[in-house]
């Protein structure tokens, strides 16, 4: 089956979770739960016009069991814990919550915050072929990484809790991006 194939084989899987087809995509369901066109880093970087235009309405309202991304991020899950790698890809979907929606997506298929971390950085870089050089904090690799205000490995929502960005050595702040 194929779960077993992607655990025996060690091959990467990138669900993109946000447009899964076959079913209900997950980035309505986050439009369905958040007043997204009111979150407040989000309003500060996206022009009105275009947020509202996606955001203000709910395209889709449904029952939580009825989106059809949680069955995909589950079998997700089964490929991860078959021994095959999975991958965080938002799709460009929502810029400045997409790939967040999409860690979270993961969890909701059961994956462990732990093993939704290491989809979106690790797993990745290995995918890659660049583990060597990105996707883990270690000395002699290349490092742009968030502080968080809270806890992802307590809930993995926390993730959107952006303090600081470095990238390229430079600090910034989380919330307006100017420098420290």
């Amino acid at each position: 089956d194929v779960t077993r194939l992607f655990g025996s084989s060690r091959s990467g899987y990138t669900p993109t979770l946000l447009v899964a087809y076959g079913g209900l995509s997950g980035e309505n369901w986050f439009y369905q739960h958040a007043d997204v066109f009111d979150d407040v880093k989000l309003r500060r970087f996206t022009p009105h016009r275009y947020l509202d235009a996606r955001a203000i309405r709910r395209p889709v309202m449904a029952p939580d069991w009825d989106w059809h991304h949680m069955d995909v991020a589950a079998g997700a899950r089964a490929i991860l814990e078959a021994g095959g790698h999975v991958q965080l890809g938002a799709h460009g979907q929502r810029q400045g919550l997409g790939a967040h929606w999409e860690m979270w997506a993961m969890a909701q298929g059961g994956m462990s915050p732990q093993q939704v971390l290491q989809c979106a950085t690790w797993n990745g870089a290995w995918y890659l072929g660049m583990d060597h050089a990105i996707g883990s904090l270690e000395p002699g690799k290349l490092a742009d990484f968030v502080v968080l205000d809270r806890d992802p490995l307590a809930d993995i929502r926390n993730t959107d809790s952006v303090r600081w960005t470095v990238k390229n050595g430079d600090v910034m702040d989380g919330d307006t991006l100017d420098p420290r």
